[in-house]
């Protein structure tokens, strides 16, 4: 399986094994040896052939029900896998848990044709093992930003900072919504930061990593082995998503928006096919913490329409003033004065008056909608709430999602 070809790889390239990899050989190797001295021995101690031959029959019909390739292809394709360098999982992309399958339904596959020598050129075999290791790598990092985090990211009290270990301190009332948010947005940048590095590094510099360069690996080799299902080429670009700066009118400064993150897993969902989003949300929510996933959906519902009323707003301004407007988060603090002075027909500041009407805007939203109130005060983004069915609702939230009686 996966983690039988990343061991592999690793042994080829002389990396390091885990401790559980080492385990792993160690137990395979003893159960050969087991197994092999009657096989070698005695004839008649052979798997049961019968057995063997049904079962690598399942295994090809399930490959041409995912293929749509004939049983015969499929057969010979794997018979020469060694020879040409690839199966039937690398020339077919399919979604991610079809891939999953596939990979399975080839190791039946494998255990039943004879070894044959593979004449594939020694530095495809080279690519294809920092390939398989370079993703390894990608998918330890996701993996430790979630349980363990990294030692040199902590907080103040000297904590190393996880997804897991945010959603306990969460749900235990230790830290507050805005901290959550907080730390969150820091733990993407590290574990970005930590992505950049490895795409960066001189080992992994002959890996395709985007999709024009294994396009440019497969013209090279003549075959489709570096294609990738499109849910897939999907998820490798979720894999390096940041939270990016924005201009906050109401706060009047530039932040590091945690929304923005969400609003770019979005803007990747709207972008696939309708089949393949459920799978695709599956291996997202698989990676994320419980807190993390009502974080999303939150957003989804309450958050951006609150944050859309920017775009509302500014739509009863004129042209002219629109562009004004927009101006004024990308300008230096000598342009900023000039923009404030800019009057609107009323003798106005046009600046300040767009301000005051967005914060009309958000007030009224507020005292309309008492649950989208509630949960911008869970997450520190208002300081109090409007309506008393709203403070209601934030005080029922708060013991339900952290065990919180009073307050906050």
């Amino acid at each position: 399986g996966y983690e039988g070809d990343v061991i592999m790889a690793k042994r080829s390239e002389g990396f390091e094994l885990t401790e559980a990899e080492q385990a792993a050989v160690s137990a395979a190797n003893r159960k050969v040896a087991i197994t092999s001295i009657p096989s070698i021995q005695f004839g008649l101690f052979r798997y049961h052939e019968p057995d063997r031959n049904a079962a690598y029959e399942m295994a090809l019909a399930m490959q041409s029900h995912f293929t749509g390739v004939d049983v015969d292809e499929l057969r010979l394709m794997n018979a020469t896998s060694d020879v040409t360098g690839s199966s039937a999982s690398d020339r077919f992309p399919l979604s991610i848990g079809d891939q999953k399958l596939l990979r399975e339904a080839e190791i039946v596959a494998k255990w039943n044709k004879n070894i044959t020598a593979p004449l594939m050129p020694s530095t495809w075999s080279r690519q294809d093992d920092r390939v398989t290791l370079y993703y390894n790598e990608m998918k330890n990092i996701s993996e430790t930003a979630k349980s363990v985090g990294f030692e040199d990211y902590t907080d103040e009290q000297g904590n190393i900072i996880s997804w897991d270990w945010l959603d306990a301190e969460f749900k235990a009332g230790r830290i507050s919504g805005a901290a959550y948010d907080d730390m969150s947005r820091d733990l993407l940048v590290e574990t970005g930061v930590r992505y950049k590095a490895l795409k960066d590094s001189d080992v992994y510099a002959d890996v395709p990593k985007t999709y024009d360069e294994r396009v440019e690996r497969n013209l090279e080799r003549n075959k489709s082995v570096y294609m990738r299902h499109p849910s897939e080429e999907l998820l490798l670009m979720f894999r390096e998503l940041l939270p990016v700066k924005r201009w906050d009118p109401e706060l009047g400064q530039n932040i590091v928006d945690y929304d923005s993150y969400f609003a770019q897993v979005d803007q990747i969902y709207a972008a696939m096919n309708e089949d393949h989003r459920d799978e695709f949300m599956q291996v997202i929510h698989s990676e994320w913490s419980d807190t993390r996933i009502l974080r999303w959906q939150i957003n989804r519902t309450f958050f951006i329409p609150y944050r859309n009323a920017r775009v509302m707003v500014l739509n009863r301004y004129t042209e002219e003033e629109q562009i004004i407007i927009q101006r004024y988060s990308g300008a230096n603090s000598l342009e900023r004065e000039e923009i404030r002075a800019v009057l609107t027909t009323g003798d106005r500041s046009l600046y300040s008056s767009f301000q005051e009407d967005l914060r009309n805007f958000h007030r009224n939203q507020r005292v309309l909608d008492f649950e989208m109130d509630a949960w911008l005060r869970v997450f520190g983004k208002v300081d109090s709430s409007l309506t008393p069915q709203a403070e209601e609702f934030f005080r029922s939230l708060m013991q339900e999602l952290q065990g919180v009686t009073t307050t906050l």
